[in-house]
């Protein structure tokens, strides 16, 4: 003990203040959690169960018959000419060249 106390009045004012914070700030969670744990405790143990009660505030979801449509549009893919075509476009594209 003796030696924590010691090392504590060895720190600077910032240094003592930023020590002051954690500590408070690790002690001020733990006081929390003890808090909320004697909370749902003492809620767990007076609650009452009472079905009825509970119907009441239930509302059925909404009937509603959804459609389901789909908005995409179709991909078209290109089909590849046969090998015979592709030569005849190739020829038709050199004359087309040779033009310009």
């Amino acid at each position: 003990m003796a030696r924590i106390h010691r090392a504590l009045m060895m720190l600077g004012p910032w240094e003592g203040r930023i020590v002051a914070f954690v500590l408070g700030c690790g002690l001020g969670v733990l006081l929390r959690i003890v808090y909320v744990a004697i909370l749902l405790t003492y809620r767990a143990i007076t609650h009452q169960s009472d079905n009825q009660e509970e119907e009441e505030y239930l509302v059925p979801p909404p009937v509603v018959n959804y459609q389901y449509i789909d908005e995409k549009q179709p991909v078209l893919f290109e089909v590849a000419p046969d090998y015979d075509e592709y030569e005849e476009v190739v020829e038709v594209h050199r004359q087309q060249d040779a033009k310009n």
